[in-house]
């Protein structure tokens, strides 16, 4: 099994089915970054897209101080923070917020018991409630176990940003979960 060093030098020499594994890895929880960012799945999945194909084009610039996942989730956060942008501009912020809640829903899949199950549906309902921010800090977090460095290098905020983040997302859904 190669690792994540040995794809990239195969990608880089021109093995483009090389890059799938990236796709195959990253992009559920890349679409869970875009969809906290813009709450309408269609977007999120072009966001994501999108920033697949930037990674593809600029894996040459792709350092290996930290990694891969560090790098494409920024791109991916960069992209859906640019695409929400945009949607605002041209005045369908509104269309966006009003989806309805089938529409939004992005589920931890599991075959677990269905008292776990509801758990998660509360806490993933309970971050949804959370600004954008704070969700995505939370999901970085908790669920993908990033480093404070990790997400602030993501989110290009200091690590104090995301201590302070991360405090205040924990009491909101305290509060919320109640």
């Amino acid at each position: 099994m190669l690792n994540e060093k040995q794809i990239i030098k195969q990608v880089l020499k021109g093995d483009s089915s090389s890059f799938d594994f990236f796709v195959d890895q990253y992009q559920d929880m890349a679409l869970t970054i875009a969809f906290r960012i813009l709450n309408n799945r269609q977007e999120a999945e072009d966001v994501v897209q999108n920033a697949f194909v930037k990674a593809y084009y600029n894996m040459h610039t792709y350092s290996s101080k930290s990694k891969f996942s560090t790098w494409f989730y920024r791109i991916v956060y960069n992209t859906a923070i640019t695409t929400f942008n945009k949607v605002k501009k041209r005045g369908e912020a509104d269309y966006i917020e009003n989806l309805t809640e089938d529409s939004q829903k992005i589920v931890f899949e599991s075959n677990e018991n269905s008292e776990l199950q509801e758990r998660k549906e509360s806490v993933n309902k309970a971050v949804e409630r959370l600004p954008k921010n704070e969700a995505i800090v939370v999901t970085l977090y908790y669920l993908e176990e990033y480093s404070v460095s990790e997400i602030a290098e993501i989110m290009t905020l200091t690590k104090s940003n995301v201590k302070i983040i991360l405090f205040r997302a924990r009491k909101k859904l305290h509060d919320i979960l109640k």
